[in-house]
């Protein structure tokens, strides 16, 4: 099997309640990887109930471990229960070792980190989706896990950029990238940020210390 290609015609479920990032990874893997059918929801009981649908036919369920009507372990038990031949992944902020391997052991193909970047994020899904495992190493100690989200230097970039009110032409010309580049940046920030708009992320990062004491405002 080629791992840099899904097989064709295959069919996901993402669950993920943050609408911005559940749309921006949706329009992610419309994009990179068009052979891959995503349909997306924001709840379990969602997920349920379209995994019920005879005529829809999974293959994948993709869901995040922070879900507001039950916590993602609790829809994985229901959905392998239900359906044993559905494969399943994490896509999550909680990058802790016990996440890592509570997801290998309950079958999980894979336990696929919010921070990595777009470009990073969907090169793991789409050799998970072609048959091979992912399971982060170096995840921080239990415990110890830090306060705030770990951003890449790009993200940082991104985010900074959004602090000094730059739109995303304008982030992408500072940073010599593509705007959608920037959108895809985005849209992982305001998942991490747990974000509704970017006032909302700006502030959420600085609470953080996410972001430089005294942005250049120039």
């Amino acid at each position: 099997m080629n791992a840099n290609r899904p097989p064709r015609a295959t069919h996901v479920l993402w669950v993920e309640d943050h609408p911005l990032f559940r749309q921006g990874l949706a329009e992610l893997l419309r994009t990179r990887l068009p052979e891959v059918r995503c349909d997306s929801v924001a709840s379990a009981a969602q997920a349920l109930a379209r995994l019920g649908d005879e005529h829809a036919r999974f293959d994948w369920l993709l869901t995040d471990l922070r879900l507001p009507d039950r916590d993602g372990w609790q829809l994985l038990a229901e959905a392998r229960r239900r359906w044993p031949a559905l494969a399943c992944a994490v896509i999550s902020g909680e990058e802790v070792p016990g996440a890592v391997e509570k997801a290998r052991q309950w079958g999980c193909r894979g336990f696929v980190p919010k921070s990595l970047e777009p470009e990073a994020l969907c090169d793991v899904l789409r050799r998970l989706l072609a048959g091979e495992r992912h399971f982060p190493s170096g995840a921080p100690a239990a415990g110890r896990a830090p306060a705030g989200p770990q951003l890449t230097e790009r993200q940082r970039a991104v985010l900074q950029g959004l602090a000094r009110g730059r739109t995303s032409r304008a982030i992408a010309e500072d940073l010599g990238i593509a705007e959608r580049t920037v959108k895809d940046h985005l849209a992982v920030l305001y998942g991490r940020l747990d974000a509704g708009t970017r006032a909302e992320a700006v502030a959420r990062a600085a609470a953080l210390g996410l972001l430089d004491p005294a942005p250049d405002l120039r």
